[in-house]
């Protein structure tokens, strides 16, 4: 079991980013870690239909996708983590999943106020898990697009209070 690549975004699988991201770091397993999307079968079935043909899509709470990549669980697979918060990433991380480096793209909950870049908004909640995040030595690519620049939230978070 491989993980390609983590990426933060709200949206979860969406068109066209996530048939760039799923080629380019070439994932052949997409899952998704949500526990509101994982209980909703209709948000599920409309995240199976947006995947890219080939992938195998796996919709997951928290808890679930926990234990099954702690279990490598998908030992042939190539994977493309995604996770719709900072929050959600960080009960990930604090579950036991080892990353060296989160991409992230739009990430604006409703709610969200605190802007740290023009595509990620922060609720009070989500800025405290971005600096936790932060503090574990993750690092964290604002990077919407595969050949875009990239921004380092972590030295953006640095200049937060």
């Amino acid at each position: 079991m491989k993980i390609a690549m983590v990426r933060v975004d709200e949206r979860l699988i969406h068109g066209q980013i996530t048939m760039n991201w799923t080629h380019t770091v070439g994932a052949n397993l997409i899952l998704c870690v949500n526990d509101e999307v994982a209980g909703n079968n209709f948000q599920k079935n409309l995240m199976k239909m947006a995947a890219p043909a080939g992938a195998k899509v796996e919709i997951e709470t928290i808890d679930s996708a926990a234990e099954k990549l702690n279990a490598q669980a998908w030992s042939n697979a190539s994977i493309l983590l995604l996770v719709r918060n900072p929050i959600d990433l960080l009960k990930l991380v604090k579950k036991g999943l080892s990353i060296e480096k989160a991409n992230i793209g739009g990430v604006r909950t409703p709610g969200a106020t605190i802007k740290l870049d023009k595509v990620v908004l922060a609720t009070p909640a989500e800025l405290e898990a971005w600096k936790e995040l932060d503090q574990t030595g993750i690092r964290l690519e604002i990077q919407f697009l595969p050949g875009q620049g990239v921004t380092v939230l972590n030295d953006v978070l640095k200049k937060q209070k």
